[in-house]
């Protein structure tokens, strides 16, 4: 009797090892689906990153490449403003040089 009770204790025990080895493959299984949804969620995250920061990029340079024009527009109208000067002070010269002055210089320019 004491064999076939030992044999029954076994097949007890086996049947609740074998219970809760399924249980935890279970939740192994679980945490494994949870885990490659984490995984799927955070890849969705990054690839949505790193669009956002190509976009940005391409913002920045555009801008970059908007600043560096109007640079070179302001460049021009500072040209074009210190000509402008430049010929304002010589007219300024021209209309405030006396007659004879005007006359004394002429005459030495067709000689």
């Amino acid at each position: 009797a004491s064999l076939e009770q030992d044999q029954c204790d076994h097949d007890k025990e086996h049947k609740m090892n074998m219970t809760h080895i399924a249980k935890m493959r279970d939740e192994l299984m679980t945490s494994k689906e949870e885990f490659e949804n984490a995984l799927k969620s955070c890849e969705q995250d990054i690839s949505d990153a790193y669009s956002k920061i190509r976009i940005c990029v391409a913002e920045k340079e555009s801008a970059l490449a908007d600043a560096d024009e109007a640079m070179m527009n302001l460049r021009q109208v500072n040209k074009a403003l210190f000509a402008l000067k430049r010929n304002m002070k010589e007219e300024r010269e021209i209309y405030n040089t006396p007659w004879w002055r005007k006359a004394i210089c002429t005459s030495r320019v067709r000689n």
